[in-house]
C-alpha cells in the first residue's frame, strides 16, 4: 500500500468523493472492511451526514426494535422495549461520527419507501439519554416538527441540542407553556459559549418568551454569520446597532418599524463607518416601502444576493415600481438574484391605484433572477407575454410565486390572462424551475385539439424537475375537463407532486358583505375540482416517472 494511503486527510478527500458517485455508499462501506487504516476515515465519511435517526436506531439489537409496514403503505421503526446500559456500545459507536443531522418529514413526503422513527422513539431515547447528548459530535442539524405530536417532538428537538453544535435551523409550530419553557431553558444552556454558534436560522409561531431567547441566543454570540428568526417584536436600537457591527454576519433579518428605522439611521450618520460589511441575506420587516428603500441606501453591500421583506402596509403599483427600480440602481444589481416581497396587510379592494401589471415588474427583466416571490397585497395581472419576457430574461430561474398564497381580494370579474399554454416558455427557457406559483386561466381550448388528437399538450417541452406546483385562487369550474387540464399539467411537469390552491382551506375568512364578490368566501365546490384535477395530474405525473425509468433499464 502507498504510504499516502495512510494520511487520514487525503484519506478523508478520496472517501468523499467516492460516497458523492453512483452506489458511493456500498463503496466506501466495503473500503470500511478492506484494511485497518481505512476504517475510521471510511466510517466518518458514511456516518457524516443523517437524514434521519433510523439508521442509528438499527445499530441496537435486533430484539429491542421493529419495523412496521402503515396503512398508507409506509414503514416505521419502533422500540419494543426501552434499551439497557449493554445496548447502546454499538450505537454510541457510530452515533460520535454523526456530524450532520436532518429530522424533517417534509424531505420524505411521498416516499414510502423512506423508514420513519416512530415519535414514541424519541421519547425513549431522550428518556434513557437523560442530560447526555446523543450525537456528541454534532455540528449542523437542521429540525421541524416530525409528527406534530408535542411530547415526541419536544424530545426529538433536546436530542439535538449539544453544546458543539454550530449551525442551528428549526421550524416549529405552536407549544404549549410547558414546552415553551422547557425550549427556552434548553435554549439558554445552548448557547452558553459566545464562539459556539456560526449559523442561527429559526422559525416558529408568534411566541414573546421564545422570541426573546432566539434574541438573547444570538447576542451572546461573537462569530455569527447567520442570523434569521420571524420576529414579531420590534428590535432595540442597541440590538440592530450590535448586528451591524458583526464583521462576519452574512444572513441577518431585522424588525424596525419607522420610528426605530429612523432611530438607526441617526445613530448610524453619527457614528459613521461601514454596517453589516459582509452581508449577503437581508430580511426586513417593517412599514412600508419607503423605510425599506432608506434601509437599501444604508446597506451598499455590493455581494447582497438575496433580499426579503415583508411590509404592514402595501404598496401602491407606482409605489412599487419605484422600489424595483432602486434595486437596479443598487450596487448589488449584478448578485442580486433572489427577490422575496410581502405585503401583511391587503390593499383597498377594486382600487386600481394597487394593482401590478406588466410595466410594474418591468425593473426586474433588468437583473439575473433565480428566486422570486411577490405577495405585493394587491392582484397581480400579468399574461403570457409577461411570462415570456420573465422566462427569456431569468434562463436560471429555479422559483417563481406570484400571489401563491393570494385569497378573494381581485376585483370582480378578473379572470387570469395567464393561459396553461402560456406556462410553455417558462419550461423552455428555464427548464430548473422547481417551485412555480401564479393564478392561471384554465381554458383548454388552445392545446385541446392537439390533446384529443394524442399529441403532448405541452409540445413536447417539460421543466426538469418541477415538484410544486401553485394555482392560488385560480377558478376552476365542476364542469371543466379536469382530465385534460391534468395531462397538461403531468406533461408539463412530469415530476410533479404537489397542486396547492388557495381554495377550500377551511373556513371562510370572513362572511361576504355588500359589494364583495363570491370570491370573499370558501367555495367547497371549486376546491373539489382542484384536489379532483391534482389527484389526475400527480398519478398521470407517476405514471410517466414509471415510464421514463422503465425506459432507462
Amino acid at each position: 500500500m502507498h504510504r499516502c494511503l495512510a494520511v487520514p486527510e487525503l484519506l478523508n478527500l478520496i472517501f468523499k468523493e467516492v460516497h458523492t458517485s453512483a452506489k458511493g455508499g456500498i463503496t466506501v462501506a466495503a473500503l470500511a472492511r478492506t484494511a485497518k487504516c481505512f476504517q475510521d476515515v471510511a466510517l466518518d465519511t458514511l456516518w457524516e451526514k443523517q437524514m434521519s435517526l433510523v439508521p442509528l436506531v438499527k445499530c441496537f439489537p435486533h430484539e429491542i426494535w421493529k419495523e412496521t409496514r402503515q396503512e398508507d403503505g409506509s414503514k416505521q421503526l419502533s422500540f419494543v422495549r426501552d434499551p439497557n446500559a449493554e445496548d447502546w456500545g454499538r450505537v454510541k459507536f457510530y452515533a460520535s461520527r454523526v456530524r450532520a443531522m436532518y429530522i424533517d418529514p417534509c424531505m420524505f413526503m411521498g416516499f414510502f419507501s423512506v423508514t420513519a422513527l416512530a415519535p414514541s422513539a424519541y421519547l425513549i431515547l431522550k428518556n434513557c439519554l437523560g442530560a447526555e447528548a446523543l450525537l456528541p459530535s454534532l455540528r449542523t442539524f437542521h429540525w421541524a416538527n416530525p409528527e406534530k405530536q408535542e411530547a415526541e417532538d419536544l424530545a426529538s428537538l433536546l436530542l439535538l441540542l449539544n453544546s458543539k453544535a454550530s449551525n442551528v435551523m428549526i421550524q416549529m409550530g405552536k407549544w404549549n407553556d410547558e414546552s415553551i419553557r422547557e425550549i427556552v431553558s434548553a435554549l439558554n444552556t445552548f448557547g452558553e459559549n459566545p464562539s459556539q454558534l456560526r449559523s442561527i436560522q429559526i422559525k416558529s409561531s408568534p411566541c414573546a418568551p421564545l422570541e426573546d431567547a432566539v434574541l438573547a441566543l444570538g447576542i451572546r454570540q461573537q462569530h455569527l454569520l447567520d442570523f434569521k428568526y420571524n420576529w414579531n417584536n420590534q428590535m432595540s436600537l442597541e440590538t440592530i446597532a450590535h448586528l451591524s457591527g458583526l464583521n462576519n454576519l452574512r444572513e441577518v433579518s431585522i424588525r424596525a418599524d419607522a420610528e426605530r428605522s429612523r432611530e438607526f439611521f441617526l445613530w448610524a450618520r453619527e457614528r459613521g463607518g461601514h454596517f453589516f460589511p459582509s452581508l449577503q441575506l437581508f430580511s426586513l420587516f417593517t412599514d412600508s416601502v419607503d423605510v425599506c428603500e432608506k434601509w437599501l441606501n444604508l446597506i451598499r453591500q455590493p455581494d447582497l444576493h438575496s433580499l426579503n421583506v415583508c411590509v404592514d402596509q402595501p404598496p401602491t403599483a407606482a409605489a412599487f415600481h419605484d422600489f424595483l427600480t432602486k434595486l437596479t440602481e443598487h450596487p448589488a444589481r449584478d448578485a442580486l438574484h433572489n427577490v422575496h416581497f410581502k405585503s401583511v396587510q391587503p390593499s383597498p379592494r377594486n382600487n386600481s391605484l394597487h394593482m401590478v401589471r406588466p410595466d410594474t415588474l418591468a425593473p426586474l427583466l433588468q437583473l439575473n433572477i433565480s428566486q422570486l416571490q411577490l405577495e405585493p397585497g394587491a392582484p397581480i395581472d400579468i399574461d403570457d407575454e409577461c411570462v415570456e419576457r420573465m422566462a427569456r430574461a431569468w434562463p436560471h430561474l429555479t422559483v417563481l410565486e406570484l400571489n401563491a398564497e393570494w385569497r378573494r381580494y381581485a376585483p370582480a370579474g378578473l379572470v387570469p390572462s395567464v393561459t396553461l399554454k402560456g406556462l410553455i416558455p417558462l419550461a423552455e427557457h428555464c427548464p430548473g424551475v422547481g417551485m412555480l406559483a401564479l393564478p392561471i386561466n384554465t381554458d383548454v381550448s388552445g392545446f385541446e385539439e392537439d390533446y384529443e388528437a394524442g399529441l403532448r399538450p405541452a409540445g413536447g417541452v417539460s421543466f426538469k424537475q418541477c415538484y410544486m406546483l401553485g394555482v392560488g385562487p385560480s377558478p376552476i369550474e365542476q364542469e371543466a375537463d379536469h382530465l385534460m387540464i391534468a395531462g397538461f399539467l403531468s406533461d408539463l411537469c412530469p415530476d410533479l407532486m404537489t397542486l396547492k390552491t388557495s381554495w377550500g382551506r377551511g373556513q371562510p375568512m370572513k362572511e361576504a358583505g355588500e359589494g364583495e364578490t363570491s370570491l370573499d368566501t370558501e367555495s367547497q365546490e371549486m376546491g373539489e375540482a382542484w384536489r379532483q384535477t391534482e389527484k389526475y395530474a400527480r398519478e398521470m405525473a407517476r405514471v410517466r416517472r414509471q415510464e421514463r425509468a422503465w425506459m432507462e433499464l
